[in-house]
């Protein structure tokens, strides 16, 4: 399988909406995801695939970095 980095659009689209399909499958109904890729080590452009909007799913993003900045644990 090629790196997502030499993948065209077309390739990396294709992909990450079969992650989906996956990832939806696997979840109870009425969850939001995000799936964020990058190829490991230096350089690359991370990818993602989420089932909700982007104001959203930045939201959670910036929420989870900040988390893990404080060390924080989010008790159950």
């Amino acid at each position: 399988m090629k790196t997502l980095d030499d993948m065209t659009e077309q390739e990396l689209k294709a992909l990450f909406i079969d992650i989906a399909t996956v990832v939806k499958a696997k979840l109870p109904e009425g969850t939001g995801f995000v799936v964020l890729a990058t190829p490991m080590g230096t350089g690359g452009v991370a990818q993602y695939v989420s089932n909700v909007d982007r104001s959203s799913a930045s939201k959670w993003m910036l929420e989870t970095v900040e988390r893990w900045a404080r060390n924080a644990i989010v008790e159950r």
